[in-house]
């Protein structure tokens, strides 16, 4: 049972392992501005231990913006000696329910409930009232690289975009997406098409003829093979790429190659008239 009591601010323990990673110091000063002007209207969630110290459970948020309101009072929901499940669970639903936590928060306290606590992932479910695959990608989070959950923790990417990134093995062509992706805003739609592009498979015959020599046969793989165009997504042939990343010398070959093939097709076109 739950005691609701007047708790001085100055005997409240901010949590060991705070679940938020950062706070956005213009977000608490909002938070604080709306407390001061329509009160506290959601207790904070007090542990009180067998040494009889008080630590936040959950309105970490409402607990600094008190702070910066210099309350010596505030409202609290307290309940005694809960064990570590329990603190754990009452933080993920209290906090999930009412603070709009990002998705590493999320990650970091359902890794927190798994791990820590050996609860399963149909447990979590039940208690946190999400199905599974909600539960799994947030499992999966904290394996991603560095570079990745930095991306995802500043927003500039999504949770379904980042789980496609952190999937790409080679590093060099991993950081090119993410930075593409960042700074063009690309949908999961774009970004599947460029690891799907990036991964098509040459024989190493046509490998050498598109690289080396741009010969007739790299010209017929053009007109054969086809793309997803990174707006519309519908497919065309290679020969009507518009943009195409290559050095000067394989530009020059490719073009040279292109006007010979073309130069080709009129000619047989000219015989069978």
């Amino acid at each position: 049972m739950y005691e609701n009591r007047e708790v001085e601010m100055k005997f409240i323990l901010e949590p060991p392992h705070q679940l938020r990673m950062s706070f956005d110091e213009e977000k608490l000063q909002e938070l604080a501005a709306s407390m001061q002007q329509q009160g506290l209207i959601n207790p904070i969630t007090l542990h009180e231990d067998k040494e009889g110290r008080l630590i936040i459970i959950a309105g970490h948020r409402r607990f600094l913006a008190a702070k910066i309101l210099k309350w010596e009072i505030i409202s609290a929901r307290v309940k005694q000696e809960m064990s570590g499940i329990e603190i754990v669970t009452v933080s993920a639903i209290e906090n999930l329910q009412r603070e709009n936590l990002d998705v590493i928060e999320e990650s970091d306290l359902i890794c927190k409930m798994h791990y820590d606590e050996k609860l399963s992932i149909g447990e979590i479910c039940d208690i946190i009232n999400r199905k599974r695959p909600w539960v799994q990608a947030r499992l999966e989070v904290m394996m991603f690289q560095p570079e990745v959950l930095e991306a995802l923790q500043q927003k500039t990417i999504k949770l379904g975009v980042s789980r496609l990134i952190a999937g790409i093995q080679d590093e060099g062509f991993r950081k090119w997406v993410l930075d593409m992706t960042i700074n063009s805003g690309a949908t999961e739609q774009m970004v599947s098409t460029w690891i799907k592009d990036n991964f098509q498979s040459l024989s190493e015959a046509d490998r050498l003829e598109i690289i080396e020599a741009a010969s007739e046969t790299a010209c017929q793989y053009y007109e054969k093979t086809k793309f997803s165009c990174d707006l519309c997504y519908e497919p065309d042939t290679l020969s009507n790429v518009m943009i195409c990343r290559v050095c000067k010398e394989c530009y020059l070959r490719l073009q040279a190659a292109k006007e010979a093939y073309q130069k080709e097709q009129r000619s047989q076109t000219t015989k069978k008239e």
